[in-house]
């Protein structure tokens, strides 16, 4: 597949943070550069592969000089060094940084979750071992040994996928060491203009990668590179063999798969009692597929339809620890809402979007920008480039926040008052999309579920009022002092 896009890179200097965060490289909060790069050509292509990096050989020169020799990678452990934490985000107890000998007292603490055998505390020298995760299996295993490496090319970019953090320094020998070899593989494709990034915790979670030198000194990355002294080296032979069958366009066997551990999820929720497709339609079937040899713009949207399930049949993973559920919590009522009012209103080329709740400045503005797209697609010529899309929050009622997607991820603040969980920015733009194509076609949609009323079942420790009443002949809700007909008023006066 062949590719031409032009790249923008945009750098917001007023985030940039230094090695400690309360110390910013600019003060200036709107400073931006705008780098132009060369317009990327040529493939398009992926490599992906399992690694199972707790026995992992690989070669590395000898010690001392004189040839090469073949080492192993070990079962995933912690260090000493990892429980004293960062400089930043110090740890508790009297755990330091750069303890490469350990302590008795938390040895003994340690052995009574699992004890390293010899050749496990060989391997991972110098460092001292806090947990041996790698070998503790109960109620399943408390690190992964199998990981995911990836490799994507756009031309002459190439992204490393990584599943763990890489240090500034392994993550430099890591790219630098993928692009030599590249370039050594197909020097007329790439040349000069390569550029290899590493798009770092992808797929899965395993941790720090250090170099040889500063696992050496066990600090807290050290201590957290799981698989021992030479786990940067695999990483590096990993993605040569990458490297090596994407240039070839090879496919590389997908390796040792990682274990299915869903029937293991300790879960307190009750068992869903019917989750069916049709007759003839299975879980993950296409249900509306993109249509083939089909053509899109840049910022055109695709879209296709599986049949799913209920997520509760399967526990995939959940970023959010639930503190309270309070979508199924009704006594005396609903302590959260389930149906919440969406609304959307146009005065000439302004549209307003009504939400019922607050959203974050990266949400707002992605439900912002999508309406106004979708609008434009609808009816350019109404609209143009004179469509101006606002939103007004807490309207109507009140449903906590909303994030975006990789926010919610986070679970600060604003990501753990999200209700409706990760994909609520995404179903609210759906609806509106919806509101939209009703608003450019003149068209009434249903009014959908109503929400209950909850007046009867309103608790009040506040004393009854004893008389409220009207003036004989008027009702409550009755103008009493209307604005004079076709009166005209000027901007700011009040009516």
């Amino acid at each position: 597949m062949d590719m031409e896009t032009d790249q923008i890179y945009q750098i917001d200097v007023g985030n940039l943070l230094a090695f400690n965060p309360n110390h910013r490289f600019s003060s200036a909060p709107s400073s931006r550069f705008v780098l132009f790069s060369p317009l990327l050509q040529g493939k398009v292509g992926y490599q992906h592969a399992y690694v199972d990096f707790s026995n992992l050989q690989v070669t590395v020169p000898r010690a001392g000089g004189g040839g090469s020799e073949t080492v192993k990678t070990c079962p995933a452990a912690m260090g000493f060094g990892f429980a004293a934490g960062t400089t930043d985000g110090p740890g508790a107890f009297d755990f330091k940084q750069g303890d490469d000998k350990g302590n008795a007292f938390w040895r003994l603490v340690r052995n009574v979750l699992k004890t390293p055998g010899p050749e496990q505390v060989q391997c991972q020298k110098p460092k001292p071992i806090l947990l041996d995760t790698g070998e503790m299996k109960t109620p399943y295993d408390w690190a992964p040994s199998i990981l995911p490496v990836q490799m994507l090319r756009i031309g002459q970019l190439v992204i490393l996928s990584v599943p763990g953090e890489f240090t500034t320094m392994a993550g430099r020998r890591l790219r630098d060491a993928v692009k030599s070899f590249l370039i050594s593989l197909d020097n007329k494709e790439f040349g000069n203009n390569l550029h290899v990034v590493i798009a770092g915790l992808t797929n899965t979670y395993s941790q720090y990668i250090t170099t040889y030198e500063e696992y050496e000194v066990q600090r807290y990355e050290g201590a957290s590179t799981l698989y021992g002294p030479h786990t940067l080296t695999a990483y590096i032979q990993e993605f040569k063999k990458l490297a090596t069958a994407l240039v070839n366009g090879q496919t590389l066997p997908s390796g040792p798969q990682p274990p299915d551990l869903l029937d293991k999820q300790i879960s307190l929720l009750a068992p869903v009692v019917v989750d069916s497709t049709p007759l003839g339609v299975s879980f993950g079937d296409v249900k509306a597929d993109v249509p083939p040899k089909s053509t899109f713009r840049r910022g055109q949207q695709v879209n296709a339809t599986f049949w799913s399930g209920c997520p509760q049949q399967v526990q995939c993973q959940k970023p959010k620890p639930i503190l309270l559920d309070t979508g199924e919590m009704k006594t005396p009522y609903d302590w959260a809402p389930s149906i919440l009012p969406v609304q959307m209103l146009r005065i000439g080329q302004l549209v307003i979007l009504s939400v019922p709740g607050e959203f974050t400045t990266m949400a707002g503005r992605r439900l912002r920008d999508a309406v106004k797209s979708f609008l434009i697609s609808l009816d350019s010529k109404e609209f143009g480039n004179n469509l101006h899309v606002v939103i007004a929050g807490l309207t109507n009622t009140y449903s906590q926040y909303i994030t975006t997607y990789e926010e919610y991820e986070v679970q600060r603040y604003e990501g753990a008052s999200t209700l409706y969980g990760p994909h609520t920015l995404t179903a609210y733009i759906q609806e509106f999309k919806k509101l939209a194509t009703a608003l450019v076609n003149g068209q009434t949609l249903p009014s959908g579920p109503q929400p209950p009323d909850l007046l009867d079942k309103q608790i009040s420790l506040l004393a009854p009022v004893v008389v409220d009443s009207t003036p004989l002949g008027v009702s409550f809700g009755d103008v009493k002092a209307d604005v004079p007909p076709k009166s005209t008023f000027r901007r700011a006066l009040n009516y």
